[in-house]
């Protein structure tokens, strides 16, 4: 088939990865893996006849980069091989291998951003430009070693959840780095490296969120007792209205009393007076538990640990 954008896209995935070849562009291919993940390849033979060694040089994932892209650096290396050159090869000895800061941005291009969400994107960019590229950035990909990992992640010990997602980020990479060529098979210099341990972390809800955590409640508690007054009458009533019982008044008391201690003791008065009611609370939720939910999205939450 030739490739294309559409004929590419059309490729679907199978219980076994397998490959697809260009009409126009001999060695031109397109693998294809079981969770539907696809690159291309220029596939060539290291040296004359039949029995040279078939050798496969990963050129990028798709639609990372284009077909044209693609094809385009095929046919440089198509031109190289013609001319007696073996791409793989000065790969693996380290002729054409980049420097960490220049892999890890495409790295951060093709794996990152392709396949992860938002906020692994952030964290990750914000591992490699302040951790990583500072520790290890001007060094080969080839030349990383397990005692340089070790080191970036001993220096980090002080932030011990961050460390321990430097080191995360860097195993990915260079797990990422085995596939592409930058590396030899089997061998990830960050294997072995210790985490260290972390501790649930709890964050507290301040005055301000409190506030509007109280108001939202005051609303659902009139709600509840509309409904009653509506039921004492035989009036109609909607029940899609969302509302809550009156238990809800044990958070305003406890969102008032932090109000007032909080000049003495404010982390600890969040902590114990909400955690204190929040029991009640629950109980006396009625359908909607969802609309307290949404308000607090606004907020920082009562406690991450929950």
């Amino acid at each position: 088939m030739k490739f294309t954008k559409t004929s590419v896209e059309k490729l679907e995935a199978t219980d076994k990865r397998y490959s697809q070849f260009d009409d126009d562009l001999k060695g031109f291919a397109v693998r294809v893996g079981t969770s539907g993940d696809k690159a291309f390849y220029y596939v060539y033979r290291a040296g004359k006849g039949r029995g040279a060694a078939l050798k496969w040089l990963r050129l990028g994932t798709f639609p990372t980069i284009s077909v044209e892209q693609a094809r385009a650096i095929a046919k440089q290396k198509a031109a190289a091989v013609a001319l007696g050159a073996d791409p793989a090869q000065e790969i693996r000895e380290g002729k054409a291998v980049p420097l960490m800061k220049a892999a890890l941005e495409t790295f951060f291009t093709e794996h990152v951003e392709a396949k992860l969400k938002p906020a692994s994107r952030r964290q990750y960019r914000y591992l490699i430009d302040h951790n990583i590229i500072p520790a290890i950035g001007k060094l080969q990909v080839s030349d990383v070693e397990h005692r340089h990992i070790a080191t970036l992640h001993h220096a980090m010990r002080a932030t011990p959840y961050l460390a321990n997602r430097a080191y995360s980020a860097i195993s990915k990479f260079f797990s990422w780095a085995k596939k592409n060529g930058y590396r030899p098979r089997g061998n990830n210099p960050a294997v072995g490296v210790e985490k260290y341990k972390e501790h649930k972390r709890t964050t507290f809800m301040g005055a301000q969120e409190l506030t509007q955590l109280g108001a939202a409640l005051d609303e659902l508690e009139q709600a509840w007792h509309d409904r009653e007054r509506a039921k004492e009458h035989k009036e109609k009533w909607d029940s899609t209205i969302p509302l809550i019982t009156p238990q809800a008044a044990s958070v305003r008391r406890a969102q008032r009393s932090f109000s007032r201690n909080a000049g003495e003791h404010p982390k600890y008065s969040a902590a114990c007076l909400v955690v204190s009611h929040l029991p009640g609370l629950l109980l006396g939720v009625t359908p909607s538990l969802s609309l307290l939910q949404a308000v607090g999205s606004e907020t920082s939450g009562i406690a991450a640990s929950f």
